[in-house]
């Protein structure tokens, strides 16, 4: 459920050349959606990344290339 919550707060902001306000559209899109604090990467490219959040509130989309991944700490 939160991915579904995650993609539908986010897919739509992907769109844009500057990375650091889509980001931050991602997070205050997250974080008025889902409610809590977020962090948030946006990148041109697909990357990996591990955690070792217990709740499992992170989701990474796709869209066109470009590449969201947000998390709650």
């Amino acid at each position: 459920i939160i991915s579904i919550r995650f993609h539908s707060a986010t897919v739509i902001v992907l769109d844009g050349n500057d990375l650091l306000g889509v980001a931050d559209n991602i997070q205050s899109k997250a974080e008025k959606k889902l409610g809590g604090k977020f962090e948030t990467v946006v990148a041109l490219d697909d990357f990996a990344y591990k955690s070792h959040f217990k709740d499992g509130k992170t989701c990474k989309i796709e869209k066109d290339g470009r590449y969201a991944l947000a998390w709650q700490p």
